[in-house]
């Protein structure tokens, strides 16, 4: 790679040349190697048809659609703020800024700002009202209608709850479902109950 000597260059070089010995070390490998090994991976998966479970990642996969499609944003401009293909900067949260060039100095600017933002600013913005009801908990043998927004109501599939599937505060949060072709797993949103003998219908019980 041949360029003037410009200072933004050289800078480059010498940043570049810092990340090169990082990675060369064994020391720093190894120190990577036992945290991958100690913390590991626990995947975890929602129920299927079930997106709003996913809160407010879903949310933000809705805001990157909406803006690809009116102009050139790759998904990491939403979630780091820039392309992948650049190369990253270091953390310069704890430099002092006397010891910043004028590009550390913007970079420190931006990186402050960014955590503020996504820490402070954008936590508020997601509030959920409609999951603070409370409902009575689905049982084993309740009969449901499993709902699917391709075809009216009255062609939803008739099922039966054979379990049901709490969340970490105790309440159901997805029921796993018997139909007349087999068994399927749906979030109680995506299910109707279907009235028993007796029910609750705004706050009151009828038959």
């Amino acid at each position: 790679m041949f360029s003037d000597n410009g200072r933004n260059f050289v800078g480059a070089k010498r940043s570049l040349n810092e990340m090169e010995q990082l990675v060369q070390s064994q020391l720093h490998n190894n120190k990577i190697a036992e945290a991958l090994s100690i913390e590991g991976i626990n995947w975890k998966f929602i129920p299927p048809h079930a997106p709003h479970w996913g809160g407010k990642w879903e949310s933000a996969v809705r805001s990157v659609k909406l803006h690809l499609h009116v102009g050139y944003l790759s998904p990491a401009h939403m979630l780091i703020g820039r392309p992948y293909t650049t190369v990253p900067d270091g953390d310069l949260d704890q430099v002092p800024a006397n010891r910043l060039d004028y590009w550390q100095q913007s970079q420190a600017m931006l990186q402050g700002f960014w955590k503020r933002w996504h820490l402070e600013y954008l936590t508020s913005l997601q509030q959920r009202p409609n999951w603070l009801m409370k409902s009575a908990n689905p049982k084993p043998d309740d009969l449901v209608l499993v709902k699917d927004s391709r075809t009216p109501p009255a062609s939803w599939i008739l099922a039966r709850s054979i379990e049901t599937i709490p969340g970490p505060d105790g309440l159901v949060r997805a029921l796993k479902l018997k139909t007349a072709t087999g068994e399927m797993t749906r979030s109680i949103t995506k299910v109707a109950p279907l009235p028993v003998s007796e029910t609750l219908f705004q706050g009151r019980a009828v038959c």
